[in-house]
């Protein structure tokens, strides 16, 4: 049976029958047929590239007898998978992301994940559309932006990957995986705390974590599978709120370190608290949308010693990502 075959049900029209999956690869020169987990995804956008260069060594390209003949780079292939801000769903993502997370609780769970970790999960993505599908070895998250906004449906996780190849012929086939019952904020669900301090109701928000990877291509010189290093990873964003004072506005001076927390609660009781210990913001300038005073504050996370430039916890009914 083809992997995900079974009938689905989804929230939205366009992810009706789009369906991804992704397992943990011990062996990345395998591609596993279980251990897979099931999500919804809005988009994928993953191209895969080998170029044609020079050849090195005149004489041995293939056998081939035109020394200006390319050669066959190496494989490789990187692009961006879209989901929804899911409060279920989400945190295998937030595991191929961050790693495992520190989860206490007996039902409901408390799942804390953070950033900084240097080693993190190697995989296949396979990606179902109707009766099309496309497999991605090797893949590693290499980050994650997350789009708040003030309806359900536009809060979104976009997560750019890279591969080491991607193969868009060979199907996997093994027994289906059901997906997990997702969960959403509601429109208004979200709210902002600074220095432990409720500021007011979010509008929207975007934050943008960026863990620089890049494939070892010394690597390949003994034709193994790619490894990847990281780099310095960096944590950027921005909040929109209603005006409230001018000490709110005066609190922003571009030079004290400030605790931000954006945490959403869905009807079900399930929460996401997406907390960054030590931003930077300068002060940003208040706007008139229609009777009210709107402001857009942009920020920059700095690390503070060994302690996660990001956390992100979710409670809700899962027992392990």
């Amino acid at each position: 049976m083809p992997i995900g075959s079974a009938a689905q049900t989804s929230d939205f029209l366009t992810e009706a029958k789009t369906k991804a999956y992704f397992a943990p690869t011990p062996d990345i020169t395998v591609v596993p047929t279980a251990g897979y987990r099931a999500f919804n995804y809005v988009s994928e956008q993953i191209d895969r590239s080998q170029p044609l260069a020079d050849d090195p060594e005149y004489g041995n390209n293939n056998d081939l007898t035109d020394p200006s003949d390319p050669a066959e780079g190496d494989i490789s292939a990187a692009g961006t998978v879209t989901t929804r801000l899911c409060l279920r769903q989400s945190g295998d993502f937030l595991a191929y992301t961050f790693g495992a997370p520190a989860t206490t609780g007996a039902g409901p769970y408390v799942h804390v994940f953070k950033s900084g970790k240097s080693q993190l999960p190697v995989g296949t993505l396979v990606f179902e559309t109707g009766a099309s599908q496309k497999t991605v070895k090797n893949t590693v998250f290499a980050g994650l932006k997350i789009s708040i906004g003030r309806a359900a449906e536009i809060q979104k996780l976009e997560y750019p990957v890279i591969a080491a190849n991607a193969d868009t012929t060979a199907p996997v086939v093994l027994t289906s995986v059901a997906a997990l019952t997702r969960d959403f904020v509601p429109k208004g669900g979200f709210e902002v705390f600074l220095n432990d301090v409720k500021v007011a109701r979010l509008l929207t928000a975007d934050v943008n974590y960026d863990n620089p990877i890049e494939e070892d291509r010394y690597v390949n010189l003994n034709l193994e599978p790619d490894e990847f290093s990281v780099g310095m990873p960096s944590c950027k964003g921005t909040f929109k709120v209603r005006y409230t004072s001018p000490a709110l506005l005066d609190s922003f001076d571009g030079k004290t370190p400030m605790k931000l927390e954006i945490i959403g609660t869905a009807a079900s009781g399930n929460k996401i608290n997406i907390l960054l210990p030590r931003i930077f913001a300068t002060r940003p300038n208040p706007k008139r949308d229609g009777k009210k005073m709107e402001m857009t504050v942009d920020w920059t996370a700095a690390a503070n010693g060994d302690n996660p430039m990001l956390e992100i916890t979710l409670n809700n009914t899962i027992a392990t990502y």
